[in-house]
């Protein structure tokens, strides 16, 4: 059985025990570190990487989606465990896997593992898994398994994405809409070759064929605009000159 490792970041000493207490039936998670404050679980994360955080809104010298913003491309997943559900969107925007609300439950933190299993457990290079070259994604209701080849693209669909797969790829359902924001993504993806060329949109640079003012054109005859800012990065990774 793969270990799933956790750690949690709470300012309430009787949080960590609560959380301990409701994960112990689910064998596959290891705690791996319960911080009291950002200074201490910032450090410790360095330290000893986790799969999964379980973070806390109030902190005492930040908020939770303070600490959580400093990471630029986190490493592991994140779940807020808060009484306050008023930060559900801005939550949810950077990146946050599930809300839960004080106080919880043990049915519904089950829920929640559920939804973070597909997220770590189906493979092996950290920070990403993966089974037989193929990436793991959540639809909400069922799982995908998916060749990192067989998808051209990724774009924005408010807190979800759509894999744009080429022709070749697709069958009942060409381009499915997933249960993981672009930001996720973008952090999961990138040591299969995939790139951000605009804040709503990833591309796989397999696929790509051209780049002019029109944008990024790839191999199943689509393109994609190009932000200023992932401009010069998209350039330096295609091996191409800024024209």
């Amino acid at each position: 059985m793969l270990k799933i490792r956790y750690a949690s970041l709470d300012d309430e000493p009787f949080a960590h025990e609560v959380l301990r207490v409701l994960i112990q039936p689910h064998l596959d998670f290891v705690d791996h570190g319960a911080y009291l404050d950002a200074g201490s679980a910032r450090d410790g994360l360095a330290q000893h990487p986790v799969d999964l955080l379980f973070l806390d809104i109030q902190l005492q010298t930040c908020t939770g989606l303070e600490f959580l913003a400093q990471y630029e491309r986190p490493t592991f997943a994140t779940v807020l465990v808060t009484a306050y559900a008023q930060y559900a969107l801005e939550a949810f925007g950077l990146g946050v896997r599930d809300y839960l609300l004080k106080p919880m439950s043990g049915e519904r933190l089950a829920l929640c593992l559920e939804r973070i299993r597909p997220l770590v457990d189906l493979g092996a290079p950290e920070p990403l898994r993966h089974v037989s070259g193929r990436l793991a994604f959540s639809t909400g209701r069922s799982h995908l398994l998916e060749a990192p080849g067989a998808i051209a693209a990724v774009d924005a669909y408010g807190n979800f994405s759509r894999l744009c797969r080429v022709p070749s790829a697709m069958g009942a359902e060409p381009n499915p809409l997933i249960s993981e924001s672009l930001k996720s993504l973008e952090i999961r993806l990138e040591p299969f070759g995939f790139l951000r060329c605009h804040k709503g949109h990833l591309v796989n640079l397999a696929h790509v064929i051209g780049l002019d003012a029109a944008g990024v054109h790839l191999s199943d005859g689509s393109s994609r605009p190009v932000g200023r800012a992932y401009r010069q990065s998209l350039l330096n990774a295609l091996g191409m000159k800024l024209q």
